[in-house]
């Protein structure tokens, strides 16, 4: 949390702590991997760029839970379907043939990042959700999310495959049908 922000926010004049989007983890996560990928070592968290432009640093899973990297979900007071659980990211180059139709294909620079998801992420169903029918569940604030931090982190050429997955805290089953969206409270589902 940035020591210039509370670490709580004003509802209903009820105080209640900070938490953060699913999106926003999954930008966390994927930032994370990059820099381990490119720097080598795993930081113990990660500033991140929010939508609203301002950065906060999240923190990190030491472990990676047998990935990359890893964060926990913390939805703060007023948590959704995904708070606790562990959000991953895994990162490896590729090529641009690796491209399936779910998959979401990003231009960051002269960089082209293929966004994948993993286990517990869902293929959008329905009409008028922020995903395209038939591809990931993850929203357009997401993806620009991870767009931008990896971006800042010194993603600009190759093609990459970048994975993201998300497990229950309570077993190591996955949540099926998981949308990502991104705010800087709580995510909306």
């Amino acid at each position: 949390m940035n020591p210039q922000e509370p670490d709580t926010m004003k509802k209903d004049r009820k105080n209640l702590r900070w938490g953060y989007s699913t999106g926003a983890c999954a930008a966390a996560a994927a930032k994370a991997a990059w820099i381990r990928l490119t720097r080598g070592g795993a930081p113990q968290s990660i500033w991140v760029h929010f939508l609203d432009g301002r950065e906060r640093e999240l923190p990190l899973l030491q472990s990676g839970a047998g990935h990359m990297a890893a964060i926990r979900k913390n939805g703060g007071d007023d948590p959704d379907c995904t708070h606790g659980a562990t959000l991953y990211s895994d990162i490896r180059a590729c090529l641009s043939g690796e491209i399936r139709a779910e998959d979401y294909v990003l231009q960051i620079g002269n960089g082209t990042l293929i966004l994948r998801g993993a286990e517990g992420i869902g293929l959008c169903n329905r009409r008028g959700l922020d995903c395209e029918l038939g591809r990931w569940a993850i929203n357009t604030g997401p993806r620009n999310m991870i767009s931008e931090n990896l971006r800042r982190a010194g993603f600009s050429s190759g093609c990459w495959l970048l994975e993201v997955g998300v497990k229950t805290a309570r077993s190591s089953r996955s949540i099926p049908s998981t949308p990502i969206s991104a705010s800087w409270a709580v995510s909306r589902f």
